[in-house]
């Protein structure tokens, strides 16, 4: 619309000026000339109509028609110009793709949603190295229109979306050609043309276009302007030009960066690993499930909109300036020094030397972390706007709030000069919150783009102000804070500004000279060892005290000395604070040691105290002041008992122990191969060159090209792992895996991984690489990797059996199960009481004659697969069976509990649940038998946790928990759920989700694949032959009910049965069950976020490599069943 000062001349003209000036006033008050239409208009009047006073009235009611055209012009003429400062408000052109990776449609839904924060100047079709051709703009079409029907909805709750006509029109094909083959004479496209246009304009922004795919569109408009334009004028459209380019996907790029180094060019590599789970909850249950958007939003293939950052970098939020690439924002962080040739993608490798060298802007060695430091506050923004384009009410949904600093309503960066020693006071006053939401601060020194690099203290980082020692070293330096304001809405939405703390003075390092080379890194600490106070801890203990019990469980250890209980871990989760550690048995009151270099605000509060060059001694944690205190990367140490002499010796060890000459570290590191490779390759390869790249890193080794990532997504396989292709060599850290076969083409070694010399889509696509460091090599690699893997495994040590000094100690448990009947079948004419999925079957006669070694408190039996009724009395006839053969169990273990007692702890859920979706089959009216039941089991006077393994739906326990929240006061619903420890296998209904959505402390594995590793249909120690021969015939009858198959497979199929035998691999030392992440005969699993809950970590084969042990073992104690 006009600003409000053309509505002012426009009103002044139709009052006080003659009729036919009126039209010029109007027009020149709207930036425009007098039209054709308008000339003939008065023209006509002036002839056909004679009285005067007549005239007057219809030239007053024509103009008025006309003005209201006039308005209507200009106002789709500014559509695309912010109604909020302009300078905020980006310039953007988007080349995508389209149809190459479903990412693109995945980011186009985000930007569209998004499409208020900036001024949108161009979609443009075109090619890429994984789509070299394009024909036309039909899937951006559909997306465009989708955005129509949602745009009245996301006017309702906030300014600046543009109308899905001006999208149409800027919507547009470009090079349909790829790369540098379609650049040159008569080779100008729509899209190259809209560049050139619209850098043409009369404004001074810079304008952004994103290369989701290839950047030949920009190459084309540059190569235009050119040719057909004095160099001042191409360096004026140069100098406005602005290029985000997500992994260089054809050869334009490097053209680009080779022949104009003059423009500002970031070739983005970090864009792995910042994005939420792929295919998962969020993603489905928060944007797919959307309106005609979320409809569009792809399941993931490769990489969860993995373009994404290309528009995020520029996105208005107040934490950054896009110009100033090294501040860190949503998009990520980029380096001034630019780097040299960047080569992300092997298709377009090829094609890129012929421009060698070339320099570009990379990412900062944080890569994709720089991103993920956001996280919540960009996933929370998407969702909250996914929410808006079904929504047709402001209130109905939530709105983010508006930070103020210092009175500046803006969101541009702010500066502010101090000198060294002095405090400088920020405020947040005036922040607000359109929906009246509480709200929350949060100040931070954001440390990677500042140039100081010491400690900051900020008084109030929690509170509305906040005020900054400025420390007398950091003269010359710069500091930037960042304010970080969220509400309490749903979900909670963000708002940022970074004021950047510019200290007077000269640094002490200051020079006039650039520097030959980048700065050294910075030296060890005096005084500290080479390791981890972790790893250092276990061999003082050792040493300091001869008589102490130690032991390992993994990630995490635990020493007795003398009446004192130690217990310590390593924290390495980017972000973590003291406040995830309280799902970790930290609680008020507990004495705990941090290793930490000194913060000065730490130290304030009373019972806090700094240790010289070791960390802190905390007397008595108080989660009030300090659950926020970062711990990222220290030791973290709690105690049962009196600590403080304990931690001032180890203090006095610790910092000591630099005097003495540290010993050569083990061949094999203590970390992982993707960093060790960074520091092995420079060791042994003096003249190789190697390039962090963030999210992966290269090197040059003679006639040798290595690249490599660490690929930890949940269940990746090599076939989304980025740009393998036929025929490469790779190598693959990993721990050995029976499912792959070695050949001649594969090669293990032990400790270290497989060394591939001809990669096979067709038989290795499918290979589970989660949390291993794949190698691609160009060139001869074969010595290069066997040298690695031989230094990385170091030399070979006996295995040493895991033991413990501790007496056994039996495990509460509980088995639900959707239980069929005796002689179940997967299938067939027969009625449906009699179909389900035979596994269930299979599972209880193993976790039968396993019944010795836990207190069995719960057999439930929920609704079948099939019928989806519960009925106990399958499991009673099951008993029958256990019942004949425990005489002779009970020859070889007095434990095994008698079948009245099994009877009696039978219990039955309820039916029709199985399957269900969402809460249904939870709320008043819908106790069962069971709820109830494990309602009573967890409530009884016993300290210990009751597992749970929940082979079906998990209404039963989802019930219980909802009835405990309905009836009882929060600290009792808090101590019921601290006394659970859940084991879901797979997702049979809603409810799980429900768990996991509302109880993040509340422990639980979630088993979506890791199951599936007790398939073993194919192996001779579980395939029928096996079974027949050691279960189902001639073992008597409990085992002769074992079904011959299960759903899945042929032989042993028990997709259940890790829900027990995670404990049973407890009960023989090999994990601790209240570890998941450990190695276990049910799975390994890593953690979900900052909750409590565990899934899928190395995936099946987690499962299957203890195959042979725990077979051994279930033959055994079927003998059991027939012999005395």
């Amino acid at each position: 619309m006009p600003s409000c000062k053309q509505g002012e001349s426009l009103q002044k003209a139709v009052y006080f000026e003659p009729i036919e000036e009126q039209f010029t006033a109007a027009e020149e008050s709207l930036g425009g000339q007098r039209s054709d239409f308008s000339q003939s208009l008065i023209a006509s009047f002036t002839t056909e109509v004679t009285s005067p006073e007549t005239r007057r009235m219809h030239l007053q009611r024509i103009y008025a028609a006309f003005l209201i055209t006039m308005v209507a012009s200009v106002a789709i003429a500014q559509e695309d110009q912010s109604q909020r400062d302009p300078y905020e408000k980006p310039r953007i052109i988007t080349t995508t793709d389209l149809g190459a990776d479903p990412d693109d449609e995945q980011s186009l839904v985000r930007l569209l949603v998004s499409a208020n924060e900036f001024d949108m100047e161009g979609l443009i079709v075109s090619t890429g190295c994984w789509k070299k051709s394009q024909g036309d703009t039909k899937m951006l079409d559909k997306l465009v229109d989708a955005y129509g029907e949602c745009v009245g909805n996301l006017k309702v709750h906030a300014d600046g979306f543009p109308s899905v006509d001006y999208l149409r029109k800027i919507s547009v094909m470009g090079q349909r050609g790829y790369g540098m083959s379609d650049v040159g004479d008569g080779k100008d496209s729509p899209g190259s043309d809209l560049i050139i246009a619209s850098v043409d304009k009369d404004d001074p922004r810079p304008v952004w276009i994103g290369g989701w795919g290839g950047t030949n569109n920009v190459a084309q408009a540059i190569w235009k302007v050119r040719a057909t334009r004095s160099k001042a004028e191409l360096d004026k459209f140069l100098s406005k030009i602005r290029v985000f380019d997500i992994l260089g996907q054809d050869d334009a790029g490097a053209w680009i960066a080779k022949n104009y180094p003059e423009v500002l060019y970031i070739r983005a590599t970090g864009v792995y690993g910042w994005q939420p789970p792929k295919n998962g909850d969020y993603q489905r249950n928060d944007i797919q499930s959307h309106g005609p958007l979320g409809a569009l939003y792809p399941d993931t293939k490769w990489a969860t909109e993995g373009d994404t950052p290309a528009f995020m970098h520029v996105y208005p939020n107040g934490l950054n300036d896009p110009d100033q690439i090294d501040q860190g924002g949503w998009g990520g962080r980029f380096s001034w020094k630019k780097k040299t040739s960047i080569k992300s993608m092997r298709a377009v490798k090829g094609e890129e030397r012929q421009y060698d060298p070339y320099d570009m802007y990379g990412n900062t060695s944080d890569g994709a972390k720089a991103i993920k430091r956001w996280s919540k506050g960009y996933d929370n923004d998407f969702a909250a706007r996914m929410d808006w384009s079904i929504t047709s009410k402001y209130e109905d949904a939530n709105h983010h709030p508006i930070a103020v600093l210092n009175g500046d309503t803006s969101r541009r960066v702010m500066n502010v000069s101090a000198a060294p020693g002095s405090t400088v006071s920020l405020s947040a006053k005036g922040s607000s919150d359109p929906d009246k939401n509480a709200l929350t601060y949060a100040w931070s020194f954001y440390q990677d783009p500042s140039s100081y690099d010491g400690d900051l203290k900020l008084n109030g980082y929690d509170s509305e102000s906040v005020k900054i020692s400025v420390p007398a070293d950091a003269a010359g330096k710069n500091m930037h804070i960042i304010l970080e304001v969220h509400d309490d809405g749903e979900p909670n939405l963000y708002a940022y500004r970074r004021m950047i703390v510019n200290v007077d003075g000269e640094s002490p390092a200051a020079s006039t000279a650039t520097p030959a080379s980048p700065p050294a890194k910075k030296q060890m600490v005096a005084g500290k060892p080479a390791s981890s106070m972790k790893t250092w801890l276990k061999n003082y203990i050792a040493d300091t005290y001869p008589d102490a019990e130690l032991e390992d469980h993994g990630g995490w250890l635990q020493a007795h000395v003398g009446d004192l209980v130690v217990s310590w871990a390593e924290w390495n989760e980017a972000g973590v604070t003291l406040k995830e550690l309280e799902a970790h048995a930290l609680k008020d009151g507990r004495s705990i040691f941090i290793s930490k270099d000194e913060k000065q605000d730490w130290i304030l509060l009373p019972g806090v105290d700094y240790l010289k060059d070791a960390g802190y001694f905390v007397k008595s944690y108080l989660s009030a002041s300090m659950s926020a205190w970062n711990v990222e990367g220290s030791t973290v140490i709690q105690f049962d008992g009196d600590a403080k002499e304990f931690s001032q010796k180890l203090a006095a060890a610790w910092s000591g122990a630099a005097s003495k000459k540290p010993a050569a570290p083990a061949a094999k590191p203590d970390r992982d191969f993707n960093t060790w490779l960074k520091e092995y390759i420079p060791a042994n390869y003096a003249e190789a060159k190697i390039d962090d790249h963030g999210g992966w890193t290269q090197a040059h080794v003679p006639n040798l090209v290595a690249s490599w990532a660490l690929w930890n997504e949940s269940g990746i396989t090599l076939k989304e792992v980025h740009d393998v292709e036929e025929g490469e060599s790779l190598f693959i850290s990993k721990n050995k895996n029976e499912d792959w076969p070695e050949s001649d083409q594969v090669k293990y070694f032990d400790g270290a991984g497989y060394y591939v010399t001809g990669y096979s889509a067709a038989t290795m696509a499918d290979w589970d690489v989660e949390g291993s460091t794949v190698v691609q090599f160009d060139g001869d690699s074969k010595a290069f990797a066997e040298k690695a893997a031989v230094s990385f495994s170091g030399p070979k040590q006996p295995k040493e059996q895991k033991t413990s000094s501790k007496p056994f100690k039996r495990l509460r448990v509980v088995m639900t199960t959707d239980f069929p009947p005796i002689g179940v079948v997967k299938g067939g004419n027969v009625p449906n009481d009699q179909k389900s999925d035979p596994d269930d079957m299979q599972s209880i006669v193993r976790f039968l004659l396993y019944a010795n070694e836990f207190d069995v408190e719960g057999l439930v039996v929920s609704s079948g697969t099939f019928a989806n009724k519960a009925t106990k009395k399958n499991m009673l006839d099951v008993i029958d069976r256990y019942e004949q053969v425990y005489p002779n169990l009970k020859k070889h273990d007095s434990m095994f509990p008698s079948p009245a007692y099994l009877r009696s702890v039978t219990f039955e859920g309820r039916s029709g649940t199985w399957g269900k979706k969402g809460t249904t089959n939870i709320g008043e009216g819908k106790d069962s038998e069971a709820s109830d039941a494990l309602i009573a089991i967890v409530d009884k006077p016993d300290p210990r946790p009751v597992y749970v393994g929940i082979w079906g739906d998990c209404s039963v326990v989802a019930q219980a928990v909802w009835k405990v929240q309905q009836t009882r006061s929060k600290s009792e619903l808090d101590q019921f759920l601290s006394k659970l420890r859940i084991h879901q296998i797979a997702t049979q209904d809603g409810t799980i989700t429900w768990l996991r959505d509302n109880f993040p402390k509340l422990f639980i594995i979630h088993s979506h694949k890791t199951y599936q590793g007790m398939f073993g249909g194919g192996d001779p120690n579980s395939d029928l032959a096996w079974v027949n021969r050691h279960i189902r015939n001639d073992h008597g009858p409990l085992c002769s009910i074992y079904p011959h198959e299960g759903m899945g497979c042929i032989g042993v199929c028990e997709g259940d049965s890790p829900a027990f035998l995670w404990l049973v691999s407890a009960n023989r030392g090999l994990n601790d069950p209240d570890d998941p992440t450990q190695e276990s005969w049910g799975g390994q699993f890593k953690r979900d976020g900052d909750k409590n809950h565990f899934i899928d970590g190395p995936g099946r084969s987690s499962i299957s490599k203890w195959r042979k042990d725990f077979q051994k073992e279930f033959a055994e104690r079927a003998d059991w069943c027939v012999r005395d």
